[in-house]
């Protein structure tokens, strides 16, 4: 779950579990049989992606939008 909030981040502790939930609670909702893999569909694209997590691409999303601003 740190994997999905992010490494080296005090929040990514608590973001991980939260959209880990999220993911599983709508995942089971639509496929009950399936939804673990969705969540590891999920791990994988978040390690091959988002290197920093969530919280990583949250802070690479606003630094974009402070240099288009610039």
């Amino acid at each position: 779950m740190l994997v999905l909030g992010g490494v080296r981040r005090i929040y990514g502790a608590f973001v991980g579990p939260g959209v880990y939930i999220a993911a599983k609670d709508y995942l089971a909702q639509q496929s009950p049989e399936y939804w673990y893999l969705g969540i590891g569909i999920l791990l994988i694209l978040i390690v091959m992606f988002a290197r920093g997590g969530i919280l990583g691409l949250l802070d690479r999303a606003l630094a974009r939008l402070k240099k288009a601003r610039a």
